[in-house]
């Protein structure tokens, strides 16, 4: 069910039907975040072989606004070139290099992960209906930032940091199957080697997409640290930018594609992991 084609339909396998379908439906369309107010739609419920069928219509002025609200978020090639500019910019303002500045960002995203728990676990049940306790273990992380070298004898007192140097604004394409940490975990790299980035999550893990876009921002430098939700219409406006790396899993024959891309010299280096 969702509000992409403007008009919303519930199936009902039981007995619900008439206004206890009608009063379902409305239930089911307030958890939606897109949802309209309830006033604004009109219900009906019809009878199917052994199913029961109830649409919510939203009314065509409000089908107006609904439109011109969906295309001041779509992400396009105009707004990609805008972002970039601004990540470009941050970039070189050299903040991103800033050891006590990655810290504080690193710090940010373990105080997410802390915070919103429940709601991480909840966007992996409802798109992949994991357990809590599987979810826990296979995708919530557990964030040290400080990383260390072993040194020889013959050194002997010294003491040895593995230091990253940052390539420049970066873009991380994530899978679906583990949506969280195939995101949250390059992007932690990225940050710590002091780069901009910008994380695409999959499509095919909608509420883990959606958690990204409304907490990772609360936590993080908004301007050198964005999430861009969409699929193909918008993958496409984010590849067709200059990126100092593109990190990304899924698909072999995407890979395929996408390395013949970097070939081109559009992206500087191009990482892939085959599933």
């Amino acid at each position: 069910m969702g509000l992409g084609s403007l008009s919303l339909q519930l199936c009902y396998n039981s007995r619900i039907g008439g206004e206890a379908g009608k009063a379902e439906l409305r239930v089911q369309l307030t958890k939606h975040r897109n949802f309209p107010n309830k006033n604004q739609l009109s219900y009906s419920c019809w009878h199917n072989f052994s199913s029961y069928f109830c649409r919510a219509s939203l009314s065509e002025a409000v089908t107006e606004e609904l439109e011109k609200k969906m295309d001041e978020r779509r992400f396009d090639g105009e707004k990609a070139n805008g972002m970039m500019k601004e990540l470009r910019e941050s970039f070189k303002s050299g903040k991103t290099k800033s050891y006590d500045w990655r810290v504080e960002q690193l710090k940010g995203i373990a105080k997410m992960v802390e915070e919103k728990e429940n709601d991480i676990l909840h966007a992996l049940h409802l798109d992949l209906s994991k357990p809590s306790f599987e979810a826990f273990v296979s995708e919530v992380p557990s964030l040290n930032l400080a990383e260390t070298a072993k040194t020889s004898m013959t050194t002997y007192p010294s003491s040895a940091e593995i230091v990253s140097e940052p390539l420049g604004v970066v873009l991380i394409i994530s899978a679906w199957n583990y949506p969280f940490l195939l995101s949250i975990d390059p992007v932690i790299g990225a940050i710590a080697a002091g780069n901009a980035v910008v994380l695409k999550p999959s499509e095919l893990a909608p509420s883990t997409s959606l958690f990204f876009a409304t907490y990772l921002k609360q936590y993080v430098d908004e301007s050198a640290i964005k999430v861009v939700e969409g699929a193909v219409p918008e993958t496409t406006a984010l590849l067709d930018q200059k990126w100092d790396k593109i990190f990304y899993t899924g698909f072999c024959q995407l890979i395929v594609n996408l390395k013949n891309n970097a070939a081109q010299t559009k992206w500087n280096k191009f990482y892939a992991k085959c599933l």
